[in-house]
């Protein structure tokens, strides 16, 4: 197996962390999900303060525990072409979010098949990680830039609150 690396920022409590998770032939939201490892090793890492826009530490390599991260954004969309899917393909609506965690909170539009109801993702059966696309993620307390990424991929244990819409106005879908 080839071993590649997509760039990516991880968000736990206070700090950021951008750099190069290594996902090989696997989606990055499957690595998380992997139930076989506590743990992300992430290269070429900037670590930042919650306020900080200079990098306060630069790291060859480093590992984070999974759960200590709130969330992780992908810098790119390229590598999670749905060849890559582990499950087969299920239909499935998108719905406006809205959620926030410790620090930050994020607007973006998730997939879910039937009804809208939170347990889908916040459910002790449901995944640790669930995909939010078409993200913004924030600071919490509105200091900084928001920052927009394709995909968000949020730790449920980390949602303090999580509102989504029933539907998608048909105009917000290009219809």
């Amino acid at each position: 197996m080839t071993v590649t690396h997509v760039p990516v920022i991880i968000f736990a409590g206070s700090f950021s962390f951008a750099g190069m998770i290594e996902h090989g032939s696997r989606r990055v939201l499957d690595v998380l999900n992997d139930v076989g490892t506590d743990f992300v090793r992430i290269q070429r890492v900037e670590v930042f303060g919650h306020s900080a826009s200079q990098p306060i530490e630069q790291l060859g390599e480093a590992t984070v525990p999974k759960a200590a991260i709130d969330c992780v954004m992908l810098c790119e969309e390229a590598h999670e072409a749905p060849l890559r899917r582990q499950y087969s393909f299920v239909e499935k609506q998108p719905r406006k979010v809205f959620l926030t965690l410790a620090e930050r909170q994020v607007r973006g539009t998730i997939m879910l098949k039937g009804n809208p109801d939170p347990r889908q993702l916040l459910g002790r059966d449901a995944p640790i990680f669930f995909p939010v696309a078409e993200a913004t993620v924030s600071a919490g307390d509105k200091i900084g830039r928001p920052i927009a990424a394709p995909v968000v991929l949020i730790n449920k244990a980390k949602v303090s609150l999580l509102q989504i819409e029933r539907e998608i106005p048909l105009n917000l879908l290009g219809i």
